[in-house]
């Protein structure tokens, strides 16, 4: 979040051992920004035109075409001006350069700036290497089991458009409801009703929009002419930062993301072009329609180092409607500023590798916020999944973490977002003496992002009176709900816990719960005046979705989503390992997630020898740990007769 302002732009993705270096200045040639005094007329079709005293200013560039950068924004009291921002297509661009230097010393016009040209480069490397090691070096599935993100949450991906159909994605891309004429939660040939439906400026955006509308000037197979509804990917980086934001995770498909549940908002402000080189054309128009269209989080892998004013004030734009925006800080390994990384508002994110090390290709100095990896990130491609790196990489990662930081603290403002991913950054100057000092907070830290919390650490069904008493949920039972928590947050005052159910299937009766001060470091529960609730009889429902809303003293809140499974399970997984060992039963219990199979863990050192109520399960894991001998007690052996005597089915496993 930077003070200051120069700049413009090369391009800021780096695939592995591919290194794209341009030291030219680009800029579209026939296009220029102008801020006017006061807005200009319009005739009956909405087309604007230029008063006689300002078509003088173009005599050498006549305008033919004049669009307005942020449509349907009136006056904006903190950001004057934006309504009077057009950009205009000129003719005789040669002679542009005149025209700026008139348009700038008139009175009738504020500023008038050319606009700088974005480069991408792009190499796949290496499609099929599976490894997201970046996911456990930033402790994101620590992270994951404080907050899993919120759909409520949309991220926008601007880019060169995105594979919104690809497997990995689909199920995350936001929907605009308003635009959504059959109610199918995507784009479909029914929504192109040609109508706007929401006022909004543009028709039929049902799930992001396309910008580019430049004729003849894409590469083969591009898509470079009619700006429209259908923001489809056709050069894979895009889809690519897509993935490392908000791939859906946990779905049993693919890869996972830092921004879980979060949703991609799909913006196509770019193309490759005939040269075979990307570039973003619409940077401006695609950071204002995310921010109007509420985006919360804004990823932009690209800049350079030429400044523009019209770019900064969608920047506050965005600000002042409670975006954090996100930039690649670029892979010149020099550092010298970039844009719109070096904006103010704005994350600068450097690239680091798997041992915390800067990439080598990656800038840094004082104007660094943050570092992200960036080197052989695994995402999701055009046709599957592949290998990248880059800053580009490293932006849309944090951009994931910027959303689950907002879905978890929906109080905070973007000021208060940025601070809590800066200040539980890892510090790796130490790995990187050369770079002290230039790597700004450090590398992000998901878990430690979200772990200053009053948090759940785990619960327990009591159903002794109002049910079978076997300690879990099942149809028709009354139930009291116990939960512990654990505050790693502060010394805290006033804690007051609320429920709230969030299906049908839950009827809740007791949803306050009074936990008072908790000093830093405690461990409480509500055991004394447990939550209560009945269950329904839809067996048709297996988990009953509750909302916990945690408040304290100061303006404290932190929600959690418990998903509470009910009646007998598919599977019981047995946790029968040495209490001291080295447990791997997360081996069995990812496994079971990634093929969606409903599960219950059972852990003898704490919870003795399954008993009748067990043998219900259809499947039984039973992990005996690092064991070598004396494996299965003589109880344990009965009941495993028991069970299959009665047509259960076992997977007996262990280390040895």
């Amino acid at each position: 979040m930077k003070n200051t302002f120069p700049l413009l732009f090369f391009w800021l993705f780096i695939f592995t051992f591919s290194f794209a270096h341009n030291s030219e200045e680009l800029f579209i040639q026939d296009e220029i920004y102008v801020r006017f005094a006061r807005k200009l007329p319009a005739d009956r079709q909405g087309q604007f035109t230029l008063p006689d005293e300002l078509r003088e200013l173009f005599r050498d560039t006549p305008a033919v075409q004049i669009r307005s950068v942020f449509p349907s924004l009136p006056s904006h009291p903190l950001l004057p001006g934006m309504e009077r921002t057009y950009r205009i297509k000129l003719r005789n661009p040669h002679n542009l350069p005149l025209t700026l230097d008139r348009l700038n010393r008139s009175r009738q016009v504020d500023y008038a700036e050319r606009i700088a040209l974005r480069k991408m480069s792009e190499v796949p490397n290496d499609p099929l290497w599976s490894s997201q090691y970046y996911l456990t070096l930033m402790k994101v599935d620590s992270a994951r089991d404080i907050h899993t993100g919120d759909s409520s949450v949309a991220i926008a991906i601007i880019d060169g458009g995105i594979n919104y159909l690809h497997e990995d994605l689909r199920p995350d891309i936001w929907v605009n409801s308003a635009e959504d004429v059959d109610g199918d939660g995507f784009l479909s040939p029914a929504d192109n009703d040609s109508t706007d439906a929401d006022g909004n400026g543009f028709i039929d955006d049902v799930i992001g929009w396309d910008f580019v509308n430049l004729p003849g000037q894409g590469f083969a197979g591009e898509d470079d002419s009619l700006a429209d509804n259908d923001p489809m990917d056709f050069g894979g980086h895009g889809t690519h930062c897509a993935g490392d934001a908000s791939a859906a995770t946990n779905n049993g498909v693919g890869i996972a993301s830092v921004g879980g549940d979060s949703r991609i908002m799909c913006i196509r402000a770019g193309m490759v072009a005939q040269n075979g080189f990307g570039y973003i054309y619409y940077s401006i128009e695609g950071i204002y329609y995310a921010a109007a269209n509420g985006a919360r989080v804004i990823s932009m892998s690209y800049g350079g180092s030429t400044p523009m004013l019209t770019e900064q004030q969608a920047i506050d734009y965005a600000y002042s409607q409670g975006a954090v925006c996100v930039a690649a800080a670029g892979n010149d390994n020099s550092n010298s500023v970039q844009y719109p990384a070096n904006y103010n508002h704005v994350i600068a994110v450097a690239a680091t590798d798997a041992q915390d090390h800067k990439a080598d290709f990656s800038n840094y100095g004082s104007w660094i916020d943050v570092c992200a990896p960036g080197v052989d990130i695994y995402s999701t491609t055009i046709g599957g999944y592949g290998q990248m790196g880059g800053t580009s990489m490293s932006t849309p990662i944090v951009a994931g973490l910027a959303a689950l930081t907002t879905a978890m603290f929906p109080q905070y403002n973007v000021d208060e977002i940025v601070s809590r991913i800066k200040t539980s950054c890892d510090n790796i100057d130490a790995l990187n003496p050369a770079y002290a000092g230039l790597l700004g907070a450090g590398r992000v830290n998901a878990f430690k992002t979200l772990d200053k919390v009053i948090r759940i650490q785990s619960y327990v069904i009591e159903d002794s009176a109002g049910g079978n008493n076997n300690g879990r949920l099942d149809y028709g039972e009354n139930v009291g709900l116990i939960l512990t928590f654990k505050n790693t947050y502060d010394n805290v005052t006033g804690v007051t816990v609320k429920i709230r159910s969030l299906h049908s299937i839950l009827t809740i009766t007791d949803s306050v719960v009074v936990l008072g001060n908790l000093p830093l470091g405690s461990t409480v529960n509500n055991a004394s005046t447990p939550f209560a609730f009945s269950v329904g009889t839809d067996t048709s429902v297996s988990l009953a979705p509750l909302r916990v809303i945690i408040t304290a003293d100061g303006g404290y809140q932190y929600q959690k989503v418990l998903s509470l499974p009910i009646g007998q399970r598919d599977v019981l997984v047995v946790n029968d390992d040495q209490p001291t060992g080295s447990s791997k039963i997360s081996y069995y219990s990812e496994a079971l997630d990634s093929l969606h199979k409903t599960y219950d863990v059972w852990d003898v050192s704490q919870q003795g020898v399954p008993g009748s109520s067990e043998t219900g399960y259809r499947v039984i894991i039973w992990y005996t740990g690092e064991a070598v001998q004396n494996v299965l007690t003589a109880d344990e052996q009965q009941f495993l007769q028991n069970y299959l005597d009665g047509g259960g089915r076992l997977f007996l496993t262990g280390q040895n």
